[in-house]
């Protein structure tokens, strides 16, 4: 069963949401029903008894199915009344995070944007894979960035060694990450509108990669390729340059 107030999952014989107490209303259906059903069974063993008391309990019985109906039926339209209500002001609270959602990735703010995911109870669901997408890479590609910056930094200033081909390897893979995933949206065709930011990160990744790493366009170009070529693809050689170039100075 899924939830018409919050859309969460739950067992079908539930009688309520147990996450947000919203009603079943199969479970009331079937309720209501019942008692129908029993109200006519008792008519039809009253039928056995004399005509006088048979007329009188049938009259009762009737009043009684009538009395459920009608209280079923009222019921039945106040729920789906909440539920309109209830649903037009999700989507309403929706539109309104998506539309803040696309100012931030307009702007491309997307640290702000994030935070502000953050704060979506539901930011998972599809609707939002533009923006926790494009959050996800970024993230990424800071990450990336950082770890690049800091040990072009130091190598220069530590004993030789201390900084193995290992450790640039490493560094490298998290930035060759990011270019990876960015051809996979590429070749999905930008399938959520991601596109312009999808190529800003991915622009800045390789400006890094230059900066830091001291690898040229056809070094990041062949290690971008590695990416779809195989399953976890090798950078020692990039490695082996990174390390050679940056002591260098």
């Amino acid at each position: 069963m899924i939830c018409s107030k919050c859309g969460a999952r739950y067992p079908d014989d539930r009688d309520a949401c147990p996450f947000c107490g919203g009603e079943n209303l199969r479970v009331a259906v079937k309720r209501q029903r019942q008692e129908v059903a029993g109200a006519y069974e008792k008519i039809a063993a009253l039928e056995q008894r004399p005509h006088r008391a048979v007329k009188k309990a049938r009259r009762f019985l009737w009043w009684a199915a009538a009395a459920a109906a009608a209280l079923f039926l009222a019921a039945l339209v106040f729920t789906l009344v909440l539920t309109g209500v209830w649903s037009s002001g999700a989507l309403g609270r929706q539109e309104r995070q998506l539309a803040r959602l696309e100012e931030y990735y307009a702007a491309g703010q997307y640290e702000k944007m994030g935070r502000y995911l953050d704060k979506i109870p539901n930011s998972y669901e599809a609707v939002f894979e533009k923006y926790s997408g494009t959050e996800r890479l970024y993230r990424s590609m800071a990450l990336a960035r950082d770890a690049l910056s800091s040990t072009a930094e130091y190598l220069p200033r530590v004993t030789p060694g201390a900084i193995t081909a290992e450790d640039a390897e490493r560094d490298l893979t998290w930035a060759f990450e990011v270019l990876w995933e960015a051809e996979e949206h590429r070749a999905a065709g930008y399938p959520c509108g991601e596109e312009a930011a999808v190529e800003e990160i991915r622009a800045e990744m390789e400006r890094c990669l230059r900066e830091y790493a001291r690898l040229t366009d056809d070094e990041i170009r062949s290690g971008t390729e590695r990416g779809a070529a195989e399953e976890g693809p090798s950078l020692a050689d990039l490695a082996e340059a990174f390390l050679e170039r940056a002591l260098e100075g």
